[in-house]
């Protein structure tokens, strides 16, 4: 039965040896069929907000050998550069050079190449994230079937979903900060080998993603210092001190000359300091409390399995209470800071989506939940999982829909006319001016705080609407606000009527494209079937006497005695 074939092993001590390793063309199988679902419910929208100077970036590096944000024809003096690490913009790079050979095909068509290329290193970024949650829950000790389902989960019902379809950069984080973590776990399990360089290479690779996750760092040593402390010697500790440098160097050294074109200084980020000062220029805990329990903006709506998760902490804490100790050590000052921000929020986005980096080792406890539903056939625990499943899959299906700027300004339109226009010559980002604020507390305290502005209630009531083809007038009579007010909001008409549905598919529906939609589904669908094929073989045919293969998860040592 296929129950029985994912069982957890009933006698497997918790901690202590995980099942055998994931084989290659399994995971290659596993990151095929889940990039190859990206491409399927991918974005129409070309880059825009962030992700414009990200992707312009990666453009110039394919089309001109440059690494500016700026129009081919700029002068060299005037040309201005994206604030990321170039990381963000170097995972663009492939789908680049594939737009360049298109458009130099096909130069009619260079718009809807932009859209589909910006999209295949996001993409790529989510399947990556699969396939390292699933070696990471097989390394914690998890069954085949748990870790696969729990990856499932990941995709489909966090907001990793939305932002693998938006070429932003917070799937970049979110991998190199889910790649660091498990390799912390196996330094903290083993340091000798090649370990340490494994862990200085994702070091390296998360501060490239986001200067700000060099604050994960000094937890990361001190806990792996602490936790060897009675096997390292000095001598020991050098060495591996220098192998993580090693590993980090490449990255460290392409970050170095990005900044130094960009500032003049390998030591200078693009942020500059008068950007730093007003960011920072909050002493209140709003930014940490929003981030997790605002109505616009708590974690746990927009990723209903983490509820499911917190039911999941005294188990994982029994089997690996390392995962908390690393995750605290790492991740705390990175969260701290954020709560710091004056736009805590990150708008305009879906989400917190500066907490989207820890939602794979939030979601943890779960998948540990799931496993032990398995081990021990808890049907109901099961079904609870699957319900808040398709609820988090809907929560993703509601943030797909719309590209969130149309439903954004809408809100801010409707906000305006119910409770007036904010006096914004005190804001923080343009003082003395009554321009809107981006992300300023002035234009965005609706969407973060008040019920009737929430993302979640408000683009499903847009999206609906404009599913069915209503008018602006039909939409507003059963908006969100008129739970409150029985006024009716005029000002949202030039808004409403200028969003659309968000799904590449839509964009492709003109009759000279109708042959490369054709295409383009045959191959999403034989990606996913193929891939999805590659990964079932590999859970179900092992290498004989590798049943109990161990490979201890981070804990206690056990003695021979034992």
């Amino acid at each position: 039965m296929w129950w029985s074939r994912t069982r957890a092993a009933k006698d497997r001590d918790a901690g202590d040896l995980s099942q055998p390793p994931f084989r290659l063309w399994g995971q290659c199988g596993l990151f095929l069929a889940v990039f190859s679902f990206f491409l399927a419910v991918q974005s129409r929208e070309p880059p825009w907000n962030d992700a414009k100077p990200i992707y312009a970036a990666a453009m110039n590096f394919a089309f001109h050998g440059r690494v500016d944000a700026s129009a081919p024809n700029v002068p060299v003096g005037k040309r201005t550069y994206d604030v990321h690490p170039f990381l963000a913009s170097a995972i663009h790079v492939p789908g680049a050079l594939l737009q360049r050979l298109a458009v130099s095909r096909n130069p009619g068509d260079a718009q809807m190449a932009k859209i589909v290329a910006s999209h295949l290193g996001p993409a790529a970024l989510g399947a990556l994230a699969a396939v390292l949650f699933v070696r990471l829950c097989l390394f914690l000790g998890l069954g085949f079937g748990a870790s696969l389902a729990s990856s499932v989960v990941l995709v489909m019902g966090t907001m990793v979903g939305i932002y693998a379809r938006m070429p932003w950069s917070e799937m970049v984080q979110t991998v190199t900060f889910l790649g660091f973590f498990a390799a912390l776990m196996r330094v903290l399990r083993d340091y000798r080998g090649k370990a340490a360089l494994v862990l200085g290479a994702w070091c390296g690779a998360l501060v490239n993603s986001k200067e700000l996750f060099v604050l994960a760092l000094p937890g990361a040593f001190l806990l792996a210092l602490w936790h060897h402390r009675q096997t390292l010697t000095r001598k020991e500790t050098l060495k591996r001190a220098g192998l993580g440098l090693l590993g980090a160097a490449p990255f460290l050294a392409i970050q170095f000359v990005y900044n130094t074109i960009r500032t003049g200084s390998p030591f200078r980020t693009a942020y500059g300091p008068a950007a730093v000062s007003f960011v920072f220029g909050t002493q209140t805990v709003d930014g940490f409390w929003g981030l997790w329990a605002s109505p616009g903006k708590s974690i746990f709506l927009y990723n209903p399995p983490l509820v499911l998760a917190l039911f999941g902490i005294p188990l994982i804490l029994r089997r690996c209470r390392l995962w908390l100790t690393a995750l605290g050590a790492t991740a705390t000052p990175v969260v701290l800071l954020y709560g710091k921000f004056m736009f805590w929020s990150g708008d305009w986005c879906w989400g917190p989506r500066y907490l989207l980096f820890l939602v794979p080792l939030l979601l943890l406890p779960g998948a540990f939940l799931l496993d032990e539903a398995i081990k021990r056939r808890r049907v109901l625990v099961g079904a609870v999982a699957i319900t808040i499943f398709l609820l988090g899959v809907g929560v993703q299906i509601i943030g797909g829909c719309l590209y969130w700027d149309h439903y954004i300004r809408l809100e801010h339109d409707a906000r305006a006319q119910w409770l007036g226009a904010p006096n914004r010559t005190g804001n923080v980002s343009r003082p003395g001016t009554a321009a809107p604020c981006d992300p300023c507390f002035e234009d965005f305290y609706a969407l973060n705080w008040l019920p009737p502005f929430s993302p979640l209630v408000g683009q499903y009531w847009m999206a609906k609407h404009i599913w069915r083809g209503d008018s602006w007038e039909v939409a507003e009579a059963d908006a969100p606000w008129h739970r409150y007010t029985t006024l009716k909001l005029t000002n949202i008409r030039g808004q409403y009527t200028r969003a659309r549905l968000d799904w590449w598919y839509l964009e492709f529906d003109q009759p000279n494209y109708r042959r490369a939609r054709v295409v383009h589904v045959i191959g999403y669908a034989g990606g996913l079937l193929l891939g999805a094929l590659l990964c079932w073989r590999a859970t179900r045919r092992r290498q004989p006497g590798t049943d109990t293969a161990a490979e201890p998860a981070p804990g206690p040592a056990r003695s021979v005695a034992a």
